[in-house]
C-alpha cells in the first residue's frame, strides 16, 4: 500500500521529481488486531519492508504490524534534498517527519516502534522528536552515527586521496548505491524474480 505525503518544498531530488506529494510504501499485516498497540518495523539501509517477511506473520498473530519503506528506498518515494546545504537537523528531519505525516494519514496516535540497522537510526530520531506517539521503542543492532572525533579522522584520513574525491562527487550528484544498482542492465528484472522464489518458496 502506498501512502501519499504531501510535498512542501521546491526544490527537486535528482531522481525523482514529485508534482505535490510522495508516497511511504507500507506493508501491513493483522489488521484484525484493533484492540493491541500496533507495531511499526523501519528496515536497514538498501533494504524494504519485505526484509521482516519471515517476521511479519509471527509478529501478526498478536497486533497490527506496519513494515514502511524509508524514503529514498525500497518502494518509496525520492523527496527533494540538497546534501550541499543540509544540516544534520535538517538531515535527520527529511528521514523523520514524513513517517510522523505517515502516522497521521495512518491514524496511529500511538504505536511500538522497532527499527533494525540504520532503520534503528530512524527510529531514535523518530522517537527522540515525537515521544508522544511512541510507546516503546526497539532498537536492532541499530546504526546510532559517529562521533565528531571519529568524522574528523575519517575526513583527515580521506583528505585529497582519489577515494575521497570520487565519493565527495558521487554524492553531490546524488549517485548512490540505490541509483548505480538499477542502472544495472537486467537487475530489476533478475531481482524481482529472485525475490519471486525467495518469498513464494
Amino acid at each position: 500500500r502506498n501512502i501519499p505525503i504531501p510535498l512542501d518544498a521546491g526544490r527537486r531530488c535528482f531522481l525523482e521529481t514529485p508534482k505535490t506529494e510522495y508516497t511511504i510504501r507500507t506493508v501491513i499485516a493483522g489488521k484484525e488486531h484493533k484492540d493491541k498497540l500496533p507495531l511499526v518495523l523501519v528496515h536497514g539501509y538498501m533494504m524494504g519492508a519485505p526484509a521482516f517477511f519471515k517476521l511479519l506473520p509471527l509478529l501478526a498473530q498478536h497486533r497490527t504490524v506496519y513494515a514502511i519503506d524509508i524514503i529514498g528506498m525500497g518502494g518509496s518515494g525520492r523527496p527533494p534534498f540538497n546534501a550541499r546545504e543540509m544540516s544534520p537537523d535538517d538531515a535527520e528531519a527529511l528521514l523523520v517527519e514524513p513517517f510522523e505525516r505517515w502516522a497521521e494519514a495512518m491514524n496511529l496516535s500511538e504505536f511500538a516502534l522497532v527499527g533494525h540497522s540504520f532503520g534503528g537510526f530512524v527510529a531514535g530520531a523518530w522517537a527522540a522528536r515525537h515521544p508522544q506517539r511512541i510507546k516503546h521503542l526497539g532498537l536492532l543492532s541499530p546504526l546510532l552515527g559517529w562521533s565528531d572525533e571519529r568524522i574528523s579522522k575519517m575526513q583527515d584520513r580521506m583528505g585529497d586521496s582519489l577515494m575521497g574525491t570520487v565519493i565527495d562527487a558521487a554524492w553531490a550528484h546524488h549517485i548512490t548505491p540505490h541509483s548505480l544498482v538499477r542502472k544495472v542492465p537486467g537487475f530489476k528484472r533478475w531481482l524481482a524474480r529472485s525475490n519471486e522464489r525467495r518469498f513464494q518458496g
